[in-house]
Formats: structure tokens, sequence, C-alpha cells
């Protein structure tokens, strides 16, 4: 199945949450591939959500550590960037696995290198790509 919409502003992003958060519901699925060039709004749009579950909440880029987990509402929030992956080893090395069995809410950023090895059933790709007005397209896939 396959979802989307367009935002043009900051303010904006509650759209793609709302949506991501009713798809989540319904397909009860746990990890979120986020898919986008540098500067998409990958980042944003975590934070965005986690914010709006909790505004006493605040996301950080897990850029450096790899994985950020939040506790929100009782609820744990697991948000992985893979950017700097050198290697499909690297992720044994802080269990990453354990992670995504844990049946916690998984945001991974720059997923390419083990998309192909997460669980099908369990993902929500979503493609964030720029449009010419400077708009963004979120497109949902489950």
């Amino acid at each position: 199945m396959q979802q989307q919409v367009t935002i043009c502003a900051k303010r904006e992003l509650e759209k793609a949450s709302s949506l991501l958060n009713e798809i989540l519901r319904e397909s009860e699925r746990n990890v979120v591939l986020l898919n986008g060039q540098l500067g998409a709004g990958k980042t944003a749009f975590v934070k965005h959500f986690i914010l709006n579950k909790n505004e006493n909440v605040e996301a950080d880029s897990p850029t450096f550590s790899i994985v950020n987990d939040y506790n929100v509402n009782n609820e744990i929030i697991h948000h992985f960037d893979l950017y700097r992956l050198k290697s499909i080893d690297e992720i044994e090395d802080f269990g990453f696995w354990d992670y995504i069995d844990s049946g916690n809410l998984c945001f991974i950023e720059w997923p390419d290198k083990i998309a192909d090895l997460l669980p099908q059933n369990q993902v929500i790709t979503v493609d964030i790509a720029l449009t010419l007005e400077q708009c963004r397209e979120f497109t949902f896939y489950y």
C-alpha cells in the first residue's frame, strides 16, 4: 500500500506525523525506514513525531551515537542514523537486532545498507523528496 502527503512549511509536519500514526495503528508495524537526501527532513520529521507525542521529550540527531532512545509516555522509541555505518557487521556491535525484535518503534535514517535484511512485515518505508517549490513530498509504503 502507498500513501502520500506534501508539506510546504515546517508547521505542516503534523500532516505527515498524523499519517504515520494512522499507518502504525492500522498496520501494527514498528520499523520506519527514512529515505531522502541530506537536508530532506528525516531528522526533523522524527523530532516532530516525538515532540507531538510528548512535548517534554526533545529528540536529537543520532548521527554520532548511531542510536538514541526516547521514553515517550512509557513507550520506548529508538532512532537510528546509519549514515556513518561502514559495514553491515557494525550493526552487530551495538545489538541492532535486539532493538528491532523488541517490538518498540524504530526510526532508521539511511537504511539502505540493512533494508533488505529487515522483516518486511514490520517495515514502513518513508521516502522524503524535495519538490521544485521547496516543499517536501512524503511517500509512505507498507
